[in-house]
C-alpha cells in the first residue's frame, strides 16, 4: 500500500492503494472503481511482463471507468521499455485521465531480472528520464544521427522516481518530480531516506520541500503478528537486496542478502 504525501505545508496526506495487474484489465477496473468509492486518492500499478498483465493496458481500462482517483505506474522501466515507448503510453494515458496519470519508474529489478537483463544504473536512469521529459515536453531528441519528436505530446505528466539505496535516493531527489520511497517505513528508515532526498534536491538546486513523497509500505491487517510477520519478511529481505540495507539497520533489522537466490522466482517479493 502507498501512502503519497504531497510536499509543502499546506498538503495533506493522500492514501493510494497498489493493485497488481494479476487479472484481465476489464475484471481489475471493479478494483478499482471499488477504491474509487471508498476514498482511496490514487491507485498504483506494478510493471513486471512475466508476472501480470500490460500495465499501460490496465491504466487505460481504468483511466475509462473511473473519474477521480488518480492513477500511476509503481513502477515502470527505461530497460524492457524504451524511453520514447514510454513517453508514448504514458502520453496516452494522460489523455484519457487529464491531470490524474504520475509516472513512476524505476531500474526494473523484477522486470529485468527473468529475462537475462541488468537493472538500470543510475547513469541510465538519469540520461533515459531526460530523453523521456524532452519527449514529453514536445521537444527534438537525437538517437543516434535521427532527430524525432513525439506527435501530440504531454508536458504535465509528472515523472516520480522509485527508490532504496542512497545513490538513487539522491538521484531521484536531485532529478525527479517526486519520489517514491521503497526503503521502509520505520520511523528512522523513513528519516534517513528522505534526508538522501533532500540532499540530491538541494545540490540541484531545488528546493527539498518541493518534491513530494511517496511511502510505499507494505502492510497486514491481522489478529496473528507474529504469523503475518513471516509472510512478510520477503519484503525486508528485496529491500536490502535492492540496495536498501543500510535503512533497514537503521530500524535494528541487520540483513546480508546474495544478489541473487536461487529457486525463487522472478524475486524475493511474491
Amino acid at each position: 500500500m502507498n501512502a503519497p504525501a504531497a510536499a509543502g505545508p499546506d498538503a495533506g496526506l493522500r492514501v493510494g492503494v497498489r493493485i497488481p495487474p494479476c487479472d484481465r484489465a476489464d475484471r481489475l477496473v471493479g478494483s478499482v472503481r471499488r477504491a474509487e468509492e471508498l476514498g482511496f486518492d490514487q491507485v498504483w500499478f506494478p510493471d513486471s511482463q512475466m508476472l501480470w498483465r500490460d500495465v499501460f493496458t490496465v491504466l487505460t481500462a481504468a483511466a475509462l471507468h473511473t473519474e477521480r482517483i488518480g492513477l500511476g505506474t509503481a513502477v515502470t522501466n527505461l530497460v524492457t521499455r524504451h524511453p520514447a515507448v514510454v513517453a508514448s503510453a504514458a502520453r496516452s494515458v494522460a489523455e484519457l485521465a487529464p491531470g490524474r496519470f504520475t509516472l513512476g519508474l524505476g531500474v526494473g529489478n523484477s522486470s529485468v531480472g527473468p529475462i537475462g537483463l541488468r537493472p538500470s544504473t543510475g547513469a541510465a536512469l538519469r540520461e533515459g528520464l531526460g530523453m523521456l521529459r524532452a519527449l514529453l515536453a514536445g521537444h527534438e531528441w537525437d538517437f543516434g544521427g535521427v532527430r524525432s519528436r513525439l506527435r501530440d505530446p504531454q508536458p504535465d505528466v509528472p515523472v516520480h522516481v522509485a527508490a532504496s539505496g542512497p545513490r538513487n535516493l539522491r538521484l531521484a531527489g536531485e532529478t525527479a518530480d517526486g519520489v517514491i520511497l521503497l526503503s521502509g517505513a520505520s520511523p528512522k528508515t523513513l528519516a534517513g531516506a528522505v534526508a538522501r532526498v533532500r540532499e540530491g534536491a538541494e545540490a540541484a538546486g531545488r528546493a527539498a520541500e518541493a518534491v513530494p513523497l511517496t511511502v510505499s509500505a507494505f502492510c497486514a491487517v491481522t489478529d496473528d503478528v507474529e504469523a503475518d510477520a513471516r509472510r512478510l519478511k520477503p519484503i525486508c529481505a528485496s529491500i536490502a537486496q535492492n540496495g536498501g540495507a543500510p535503512f533497514l539497520a537503521l530500524a535494528g533489522i541487520e540483513l546480508d542478502v546474495p544478489a541473487q537466490v536461487e529457486g525463487v522466482y522472478p524475486d524475493l517479493v511474491p
